[in-house]
């Protein structure tokens, strides 16, 4: 059994932790179950020990994030400081014992997007500035069997995915910037979603797919029907049930169109039972196939004048820096101690060799463009992200800027706080504080 260090119970710790509860319960519990204020400084001080013991720094985030409700009940007084160590150290047993000691990587969860993560994102830059320019003004679907439902417009404009531009389009219309109207429907695979399909009609009484499909002939007089080919003797078409001839369409007989016949039980319809097979080998019936709409977007005339307040060109910006000599990513992901991919608005390193040599980054960012102003869970989201990844600097960037609690709490944590009132002035103030990096690195 592996026994691991008891640190001494850091009292101030919890009583930060249990403001930030009273404050934004939810959010304190993100920022607690994310582990890096415990795991970072407990991995720094007894990493030696630990390594000697085989535990990495990925079974302690593993075994953390696992049990970290015990640090949550520590701060609320329910349970003792040694306990919830005790608990680490059996989590940490558990997995040794199971084999599962080596924490796998985490794949990013499909992105909730919340107003000011919409906005900041770059393709919905890209639209919001073609909508206002006029470039686009009526945004077309277009079917593709192998992509599905496209835009080709915006994708011409963002050079982005076809599935990241559906989800910008339709959070556009959640936040009143864009209208859409559904013109059109398709059915896709109920468990994954593709559009690719087969269609394989089976009989509805037993369910083979032995199936046949031919032009259909009714007797009026005997009312029996079956396909045309069994009426026909030569050029003439006499009734194989009562041997009378059928002389006069509407008046002997009526075409009703195709049937099926199964060649399994013998079963004559109208209509066959539709299986589906799509490219996944997911199989389904009509009755259980998804429908997916078909939509026009259209800029809502309402909120034309306020495209210009939440747009920001922060890769013109940032180019400042790249001209300066630091390597910049715009938009990233990045992975830290617990191995989660976490997105950046941008970062920045003092050189390409830095960054492909896996060193932390100079300078993480965080832009936000709204209506209203940041409130306290953006910083501790964002101050938990920069820790897990051990950014030296950290920045937030905002229009019109943080309210007063988030400001308090982004000057505990050392961050940055660049704020405008309108795009323009925080626009300039970005570059003015970039050209002062800029000229210091090429000192």
């Amino acid at each position: 059994m592996v026994r691991i260090p008891r640190p001494s119970e850091p009292v101030h710790l919890k009583e930060l932790w249990r403001s930030e509860l009273e404050r934004n319960r939810a959010a304190a519990i993100a920022s607690i179950k994310f582990g890096t204020w415990f795991t970072k400084p407990y991995w720094n001080n007894y990493k030696d020990l630990l390594e000697r013991r085989g535990v990495s720094l990925q079974d302690l985030v593993q075994a953390y994030q696992m049990c970290y409700q015990r640090f949550v009940d520590w701060v609320e007084d329910k349970e003792k400081w040694d306990d919830a160590i005790l608990g680490l150290e059996e989590q940490l047993n558990a997995l040794i014992e199971n084999g599962a000691a080596t924490i796998l990587p985490v794949e990013k969860e499909p992105e909730k997007l919340d107003e000011h993560s919409l906005l900041r994102k770059e393709e919905v830059q890209t639209i919001l500035r073609a909508l206002e320019a006029g470039e686009l003004e009526s945004i077309q679907p277009v079917l593709d069997f192998e992509k599905g439902m496209v835009y080709p417009s915006v994708k011409k404009l963002t050079k982005t995915s076809d599935e990241n531009i559906a989800h910008a389009l339709d959070a556009l219309v959640e936040e009143g910037f864009l209208s859409s109207e559904v013109v059109d429907s398709v059915a896709v695979c109920p468990e994954c979603g593709s559009h690719r399909l087969i269609l394989q009609p089976r009989c509805p009484s037993c369910g083979s797919g032995k199936l046949v499909k031919k032009p259909t002939i009714q007797h009026l007089s005997c009312g029996y029907y079956d396909f045309e080919e069994n009426f026909r003797r030569g050029d003439r078409l006499i009734c194989p049930k009562c041997e009378n001839p059928l002389k006069a369409l509407g008046v002997d007989y009526i075409r009703p169109g195709l049937n099926y016949r199964c060649l399994s039980c013998g079963s004559f319809f109208p209509n066959p039972r539709m299986r589906y097979v799509c490219s996944n080998n997911h199989e389904f019936f009509d009755e259980e196939f998804t429908l997916k709409e078909v939509k026009v977007y259209t800029l809502n005339p309402a909120k034309k004048p306020h495209i210009g307040r939440v747009m920001l060109d922060i890769k013109s910006a940032l180019q400042i820096l790249e001209d300066g000599g630091f390597y910049v990513e715009v938009p990233t992901y990045l992975r830290g101690i617990s191995g989660v991919p976490l997105e950046f608005s941008f970062a920045v390193w003092s050189n390409r060799d830095a960054r492909d040599g896996g060193s932390p980054p100079y300078l993480v960012g965080e832009v936000f463009t709204s209506e209203d102003a940041v409130d306290v869970n953006a910083v501790l989201s964002f101050w938990a992200k920069s820790m897990d990844i051990e950014a030296k600097n950290k920045i937030l960037v905002a229009v019109p800027g943080f309210d007063d609690t988030a400001r308090n709490l982004a000057k505990s944590y050392n961050i940055f706080l660049l704020e405008g009132k309108s795009v323009a002035e925080l626009d300039q103030k970005m570059r003015d504080l970039f050209t002062k990096l800029a000229s210091a690195q090429r000192k």
